[in-house]
């Protein structure tokens, strides 16, 4: 009697795991040991790139690795590193002008002068257009949209809804 009692009280001591995990609370933990490993960055310097380089410039150029002097670690192992970027070449020469502040940027980022230089290479990087993006849906799938979600009475999200379904339509036809 009294094992059966501790099983259940065992059990009910225990929290459930959420069943879902997002993916996006998952990659940071996959990628980060695999990014600092081979190339010293983080995930979160990737996402923040945009507003560390600025919205042109963050646009056309990407980091690809952080990498850190290797001459003597016994010395000063803080000292700061070289961070890589490849840009395209319409930026690289207003990135090259860009370089102090980007460094100030980076190093506010880290919290601590983890940057001194940086090296820029220069090669295209292929962003998707968002102008060749799937056909618009048809006139019958925002119809068949607009009939699913007649009942919703807020006009405001009836008509988001309506849209949405029409694109979804569209997508698996």
């Amino acid at each position: 009697m009294t094992d059966s009692n501790n099983f259940i009280k065992a059990n009910r001591s225990k929290t459930r795991k959420p069943f879902a995990i997002a993916l996006s609370d998952l990659l940071p933990d996959l990628l980060d040991p695999v990014l600092q490993k081979r190339a010293g960055l983080t995930t979160a310097l990737i996402g923040a790139w945009p507003e560390i380089a600025g919205a042109r410039i963050g646009q056309a150029c990407i980091p690809s690795k952080i990498s850190w002097s290797r001459a003597n670690p016994t010395e000063d192992p803080f000292a700061p590193a070289t961070l890589f970027i490849v840009a395209d070449p319409s930026v690289a020469l207003a990135l090259q002008h860009e370089t102090k502040g980007i460094i100030a940027r980076v190093n506010c980022f880290f919290g601590y002068p983890a940057i001194d230089r940086i090296k820029i290479s220069q090669s295209s990087i292929s962003k998707p257009d968002p102008s060749k993006g799937k056909n618009p849906p048809s006139n019958i799938h925002q119809k068949e949209a607009e009939m699913m979600v007649s009942v919703v009475e807020n006009e405001g999200l009836r008509e988001a809804l309506a849209k949405l379904g029409a694109n979804v339509l569209a997508s698996k036809r």
